[in-house]
């Protein structure tokens, strides 16, 4: 929906206006577990928006491990609209997946660590509060999984960090930037980074939070 406005500017002593645009939110959507037979939507959104072939048809697997959150949102008229993937793990594993020298100390003393890993909306719905109901439902799990802290890995390109507002919004902090962190995995598995191409030179910023 679009519509003028117009107020008086009391600074300057006159009348401004200007025009607005009105862009509501799907709300007719819902969340559930992914399921091995989402795969095939699963992976056209992941090459589209992550990069082609960053995720492939191994990652069935993930889906029906019994340490993954895996969980995505539909509708009736867009289908799969995106999804989150996360997994339990143990304070080493952590550290050697991220990348990260040392954790903070909330997670050193936490039994159970969630690493939220990939988050993606369809290209088209994007910034309708698909992707702030996937991090919502996600954060809601881990808590009842009694999940005492959370990882998050965050990809940063020359626009910006992708996923910055959801981390900003659900209050995670900033704990590390690490330059060029996608560049051997796109080498040795040979997918696209929608930024570079191959190899992709993109940085990670890992965001935590304590539950």
């Amino acid at each position: 929906m679009e519509g003028l406005w117009s107020g008086f500017d009391s600074v300057y002593q006159e009348i401004t206006s200007g025009r607005y645009a009105f862009e509501p939110g799907i709300n007719d959507f819902r969340l559930r577990y992914a399921v091995s037979k989402d795969l095939a939507r699963i992976l056209e959104i992941s090459d589209a928006e992550l990069g082609k072939d960053y995720l492939d048809e191994t990652f069935k697997d993930k889906i029906t491990s019994d340490n993954t959150i895996f969980r995505v949102a539909e509708s009736p008229a867009n289908g799969l609209m995106g999804f989150c993937y996360s997994y339990i793990s143990e304070t080493e594993d952590v550290i050697k997946d991220l990348g990260i020298n040392k954790l903070p100390k909330y997670s050193k003393i936490s039994s159970k660590i969630a690493v939220l890993k990939t988050i993606a909306v369809k290209s088209g719905i994007q910034d309708k509060g698909i992707g702030s109901a996937l991090m919502r439902d996600s954060l809601c799990l881990f808590e009842n999984k009694n999940i005492e802290s959370v990882y998050c890995l965050a990809w940063k390109n020359k626009q910006g960090i992708n996923i910055g507002g959801l981390m900003k919004l659900y209050d995670f902090k900033l704990y590390e930037e690490i330059a060029n962190f996608w560049t051997d995995g796109s080498k040795k598995n040979g997918y696209l980074c929608p930024e570079c191409g191959n190899p992709c030179e993109c940085a990670a910023v890992i965001y935590t939070k304590a539950l």
